[in-house]
């Protein structure tokens, strides 16, 4: 793969790093999170793509599944193989945080149903909330969402940065 491919991909995987960041940090405004939601879903398949270029054109030590955890040999150095755990300690924290919260208590995922906030699972309401419930409980799974994807964009982002590196 040549040089140039190989610092698009860099760069697509930093973008997508940095806007999934800017997703998390706009997670704490509650009220952006409707609009801001939106922007979760091109992020999600460019992942998908970078994923797909890295599993075809990449090291058979990137289709290991522990890739995510212990990096990728020869590729990766020691900071990021702890940054990249660090990142997937948060995002599944995140995650496992999240589904305490909507396990506990009431559960339900929230949503809008006839002008009212609810907490609802496979059509069944399970209690109606306020708004400030609703936006967040709806800010939480935003953010663990763009942490998430955060984690997925930092190791195309460690492996085609380092590549590009060693080329220069």
């Amino acid at each position: 793969m040549n040089c140039r491919l190989r610092s698009c991909l860099a760069y697509l995987s930093l973008f997508g790093f940095v806007a999934s960041a800017t997703e998390y940090v706009i997670g704490f405004n509650e009220s952006m999170v409707d609009h801001a939601s939106l922007a979760l879903v091109p992020l999600f398949f460019i992942v998908l793509i970078m994923f797909a270029i890295l599993y075809v054109t990449g090291d058979s030590a990137l289709r290991s599944p522990t890739a995510f955890w212990n990096g990728i040999p020869g590729v990766t150095s020691p900071r990021m193989v702890l940054l990249q755990r660090l990142l997937a300690i948060g995002a599944w924290g995140h995650v496992a945080w999240t589904v305490w919260q909507s396990t506990h208590g009431v559960p339900g995922v929230p949503a809008i149903l006839d002008g009212q906030y609810v907490l609802e699972s496979n059509g069944k309401v399970f209690g109606v909330i306020t708004r400030s419930e609703y936006m967040s409980r709806h800010a939480g799974l935003f953010r663990a969402s763009a942490f998430l994807l955060g984690d997925f964009y930092f190791l195309p982002l460690s492996y085609w940065w380092n590549q590009r590196s060693a080329k220069k």
